[in-house]
């Protein structure tokens, strides 16, 4: 029987294993890929890390994996299934929870610390896309490929704008397209100062398909059904939690986040939430650093109660 069980290998849950260990509890971190760090990998720039002036999200996650290596902390690598919570009754004195996985296995825990966060929405959740039709999710893995030629990215938060700075330094040229801009200011203004970028705000995605070697891009702009070809496309529409593992008593927003205070408690005592997947204002790098710390901290003082 574990003390914790911490689901998901990102910011979030390595900065909860690395409380939970110097905590000195039983505990195991599990990731569908113990060799990521989850979607800080796909940020060609963090530079509001304090104490960080400017790093790549690669390197960031990267970093924190080899902190929590050195420090002893393996992350196992598996899918979760489900996780049940079985109730203290007489054969069983207190709480526990079954997580099982799909290679078969199971593991045993007094708490779970879930920071599963979320991924990519893809384009077909907005518009038409013909099968033939091939985008990025990250930039800084395929900006490469389109060196000196056309690309578009979809999208109009920071991590859109981001990528475009990052593109416009190996693409001919790169246009946003949009419906609303909501990225910071000052990322916006970097953007409008870059010469080889436009930005075609309150434009509504309707279709995309291939014509010989360019991606076609219809779209309605002012009520005017417009349409531009680009060499590469990249989509940049945000992310949907992965919440639909937890077990079922776990209050969740309309659209799946789960609902969780700044300690990470939920509804269901004992079963705490940390990170992108947790409904909040503001999802970024820091505040999944805090989340996972917190919830270390709300395990350590639940556990504490049957020491």
């Amino acid at each position: 029987m574990y003390d914790t069980i911490i689901l998901g290998n990102g910011i979030a849950g390595m900065s909860a294993a690395i409380y939970v260990k110097r905590a000195n509890l039983n505990f195991k971190i599990i990731g569908e890929d113990e060799f990521s760090a989850g979607q800080i990998e796909n940020a060609v720039l963090v530079e509001n890390y304090p104490g960080i002036k400017e790093i790549t999200g690669y390197n960031l996650g990267n970093s924190i994996r080899e902190q929590i290596e050195e420090m002893g902390i393996i992350i196992e690598e598996k899918k979760v299934e489900s996780i049940e919570k079985i109730e203290a009754n007489v054969d069983q004195l207190s709480d526990f929870f079954i997580i099982k996985y799909a290679d078969g296995t199971e593991h045993y825990s007094k708490t779970v610390i879930y920071a599963l966060g979320s991924k990519h929405r893809e384009l077909s959740e907005i518009c038409d896309v013909k099968d033939n039709v091939t985008y990025h999710h990250c930039a800084i893995c395929d900006g490469s490929l389109y060196k000196g030629k056309d690309v578009a990215i979809i999208g109009g938060g920071n991590t859109a704008f981001t990528e475009a700075l990052y593109l416009s330094r190996i693409a001919s040229t790169v246009r946003i397209i949009t419906d609303k801009i909501i990225a910071d200011s000052t990322l916006v203004e970097k953007v409008c100062d870059t010469k080889n970028i436009s930005v075609i705000d309150k434009a509504k995605v309707m279709s995309l398909c291939k014509e010989l070697n360019s991606i076609c891009i219809d779209y309605e702009y002012k009520d005017i059904l417009c349409k531009t070809t680009v060499d590469g496309l990249f989509s940049a529409i945000g992310s949907k939690p992965q919440s639909y593992y937890c077990p079922s008593e776990v209050e969740k927003s309309y659209s799946g986040y789960i609902l969780g205070n700044e300690y990470g408690e939920t509804n269901l005592s004992g079963f705490y939430v940390a990170g992108d997947i947790r409904r909040k204002m503001l999802r970024q790098a820091i505040t999944a650093a805090a989340d996972g710390a917190n919830c270390a901290n709300s395990v350590v003082e639940c556990l504490k109660q049957s020491w």
